[in-house]
Formats: C-alpha cells, sequence, structure tokens
C-alpha cells in the first residue's frame, strides 16, 4: 500500500479513507495501493469513473482499489469538486487529512485529471437545456468579492473576464455556447448561486441556464437530490430564482423555475430600421430586456431556412432600438438596455393551452436553440399585458428546432410602476460531457480569437 507521509516526510502508514474524507457523503472504506511501474497500456476512463471504479484497475501504470460506492459517477464527481472547495473555504483537522488523501489521488490518478504544468485548468460539466448549450463550471474558479450576485457579475465582467473568453471564444468555444459559473451564494436563503457568461455579456438571468446548472447541481450530488420532487433557490443577479426538479433515478426529468416578476416597459414602440421601414416592437423585461415583434412585419417566418435572414434583419432592428430607447430597471439602474430581440408568431389556441413559436436573436447574432426562457417570461408579460394571456393558463413556446418551454403566470404585482406577473417556466436539460479545460502557458490565445465566417465581427 502506499504510504501518506506528513509535512516532514515521515510516514504516516497506508492510506486508508472513506468516501466521508474525499466527498462529505458516507460509504464504505476504499483503499489505494501503490503504483506499479508497470508497461502495461491501459484505456482512459471518464473523469467520473476514474473517481467511481469498482474493484482493481490498472490506469497510466497505477493500481487502485475502490469499493462499490453507493453514489452515480456524476454525483460522486460532483461531490469531489464540491468537497475540495468546503475544505478550501473551512479547513479544520478532518479537511487537513482529506486535503492528503488528494495529494495521494494527484499521485495515482489518470493524467487527464490534472493537467502538468498548465497555466490554468477548469472543471466543466457539459449540458444542453432544449438544444441551447449551458455549460457548468464546477472547479478551477474561485469566488470573487461581493456583497451580492450582481455586484460578483460585475466583478467578473470587469476584473476577471478572461475565464468568459478563454471558455467562449475559439478554439475552445462558439457563438452557439454558454457557461455558467456555480459559487457560493450571497443571499443566506439560496442553496447556491451561479453567473451567466454569454458571447457578449453576463446577463442577470437566463431561462435554459438555469435549467442546465439545475440539473448539473443535483444529477452530480453538488446539491442533494430528493425523489421524486427537489425544491431549491438559486441566487442570481437577478435576484433570488426558487427551482422545482421532478427526479427519478438519479435523473433530474424537468426543472421548473419562478422567475423574477416580469414587465413590460412600453407596448408598441415605433422604431425605424435602416433598410426595413418602420417596425412595431414592444419592450418587456423577463430576466433580460428584450424587444418583441411579430415576425410578419419583415415578411419571414420561423424555420431554418430563414435562420441567416432572422439573425441578420433581427441585428438590424435591435440597433435600432437601441438607439431609439435605453430602458432602465426601476429597482436595479445596473440593469438597463435592450440586449435580446424576439420574433414570434401568431398566439394559437389549442387543446393544451396556448402555443407559439419563437425565434430569439441573440448576440454576437445567432438564434438562441431553445425557446429561450427568460424570452419566455418576457412574453407571457407582453401577452398579459394584451390580455391575451391569463393567469393560470399554460403557454407552450416553441423554438426554431421544436423544443419547447412550458410556461405559466402564477401571479401579479407591481415593479416600480409596472405592472407586473410572476412567471414559471418548465424545461429539461442533458449532461453531455465532462471536461478539464486548460490554458497552456505557451499557447498564442489565452482569450481565445473570432472569425468572421463564423462570428458577426466588425
Amino acid at each position: 500500500m502506499m504510504a501518506m507521509t506528513d509535512e516532514y516526510g515521515r510516514a504516516e502508514g497506508p492510506v486508508r479513507f472513506s468516501s466521508a474524507d474525499l466527498f462529505g457523503i458516507s460509504g464504505s472504506t476504499r483503499r489505494i495501493t501503490s503504483p506499479l511501474r508497470s508497461a502495461s497500456t491501459c484505456s482512459t476512463p471518464t473523469p467520473a469513473e476514474s473517481i467511481a471504479y469498482m474493484g482493481s484497475a490498472t490506469i497510466s501504470g497505477a493500481i487502485y482499489n475502490l469499493t462499490p460506492p453507493r453514489e452515480s459517477p456524476n454525483q460522486l464527481f460532483g461531490l469531489f469538486f464540491r468537497r475540495s472547495f468546503l475544505i478550501a473555504a473551512k479547513p479544520n483537522r478532518r479537511n487537513e487529512r482529506a486535503k492528503k488523501v488528494r495529494s495521494t489521488l494527484c499521485a495515482i490518478l489518470p493524467p487527464f485529471c490534472f493537467a502538468m504544468g498548465a497555466q490554468r485548468t477548469i472543471h466543466v460539466v457539459g449540458v444542453h437545456a432544449a438544444g441551447e448549450v449551458g455549460d457548468v463550471i464546477v472547479g478551477g474558479v474561485l469566488d470573487v468579492p461581493g456583497k451580492t450576485m450582481f455586484d460578483k457579475m460585475r466583478y467578473f465582467w470587469e476584473n476577471a473576464d478572461e475565464i468568459r473568453q478563454l471558455l467562449l471564444n475559439e478554439p475552445r468555444g462558439r457563438p452557439s455556447k454558454n457557461v455558467n459559473l456555480i459559487l457560493p451564494p450571497c443571499d443566506p436563503r439560496a442553496d447556491a448561486g451561479f453567473i451567466i457568461m454569454e458571447s457578449e455579456e453576463y446577463p442577470p438571468m437566463s431561462g435554459s441556464n438555469t435549467i442546465c446548472t439545475t440539473t448539473v447541481l443535483l444529477e452530480t450530488g453538488m446539491v442533494k437530490m430528493q425523489e421524486p420532487t427537489t425544491t431549491l433557490k438559486l441566487d442570481t443577479a437577478a435576484g433570488l430564482v426558487c427551482v422545482t426538479a421532478e427526479c427519478e433515478a438519479g435523473k433530474c426529468k424537468t426543472v421548473a423555475f419562478d422567475n423574477v416578476p416580469a414587465f413590460v416597459f412600453q407596448l408598441d414602440l415605433e422604431v425605424e430600421v435602416p433598410g426595413l421601414g418602420k417596425i412595431l416592437c414592444d419592450i418587456v423585461w423577463g430576466g433580460m430586456i428584450y424587444a418583441i415583434l411579430d415576425v410578419s412585419q419583415i415578411g419571414l417566418t420561423i424555420n431554418s431556412a430563414d435562420g441567416e435572414r432572422l439573425v441578420q434583419y433581427g441585428e438590424m432592428i435591435k440597433r435600432a432600438v437601441q438607439e431609439t430607447i435605453h430602458p432602465v430597471h426601476p429597482e436595479n439602474s445596473g440593469i438597463n438596455g435592450v440586449t435580446n430581440l424576439v420574433l414570434t408568431e401568431p398566439l394559437q389556441n389549442e387543446s393544451s393551452g396556448k402555443t407559439a413559436r419563437n425565434a430569439t436573436v441573440v448576440s454576437p447574432g445567432r438564434l438562441d436553440r431553445s425557446p429561450c426562457g427568460t424570452g419566455t417570461c418576457a412574453r407571457m408579460a407582453q401577452l398579459h399585458a394584451r390580455k391575451q394571456l391569463a393567469t393560470g393558463e399554460s403557454f407552450r413556446h416553441v423554438s426554431p428546432i421544436g423544443t419547447e418551454f412550458i410556461g405559466t403566470i402564477r401571479g401579479t404585482t407591481k415593479v416600480g410602476d409596472y405592472d407586473a406577473i410572476f412567471p414559471t417556466v418548465k424545461g429539461s436539460a442533458w449532461i453531455t460531457s465532462f471536461q478539464q479545460v486548460i490554458l497552456d502557458p505557451s499557447d498564442p490565445f489565452p482569450n481565445g480569437f473570432r472569425v468572421g465566417d463564423s462570428w458577426r465581427v466588425s
């Protein structure tokens, strides 16, 4: 067996540790045997499998024995990083022991778990909600100063934006991708906090990213899953968001989030768009500030064949709207200006409720693959203001690729002088990968790059 040493290099005996030492959970005792200096060639497992392997396995010349864990590989993966974060924040004798356990693991786990020589290493869980990628950072980024999540969002934007650029720009990212960073909450009522990073901005709130983050928190065990229903609260830059997840057999089947109140700034705003003429749009807050208009005004329909022109015209309209109006959230002046645009088709009455298709044009010029969660909240606020959607009615919002979110209005309220609704949106997300993103010190693109064939660059 491998012996652990103290800070003076003295042997402390064979390594024997429980899953509580490593992950902060109950479980059977694990025993690690010494590395073998053999020339055997072995396949490389996934990160989760590296932690959760049952029995003996030879990996990169090292043998380690794990008795069968009760937790799933996803849960062990998440709890490993959660426990690491807690140990960094709250040192004590037990945590010092766990640090030594992890030091031993560093010596024997596969090379992909610890990128040697990397200037930066970030651990990410790949995930999408209704087609929209919203990967979640679970390790490698420390907390930052701030009394609120909005303060922390601003700190990253102004002082640490290289993380967003590294992950979302090429060669590691692409236009149709978002990243979420899990942080300790500022609001004591919350179970976790998170910050959303998109290609051009840090939005205060995003529905698809909330669904992605909740799915990762629960399926990796960072927040304990309760079946059949788990409720939790998330601290966002827009405020506290309550989430209800339907869970079965370790899987987060659906996520419904009670968003911050949504309201209309202005209906029927007339905007002159160069090359298109006059259009009418509604300016609405749903977690982000949107311009909403009927797609028939620009002579298009919502389908993939019109995708390029939907983006082209949408960006033209958005710029014209930004030059015409600059709305400011009445409770947070730091939230201001129209950033996204929702193109809609007429509301349809179906047996299951009301339905509409939409295409949300997001910067730097692409279509949201999902129906857009905060866009769905804004659309419901708009429909309610026009007396087309009542409290308690079901609203099915369909994306350009045919995926859907289900929305309802729980009630009404006031935000400043504006009449507002309490929106709830439900959708699903799926974990796609466990990633270790690294930055080599010799990499010529530490902040990535953008090329005009895929990105709308000036």
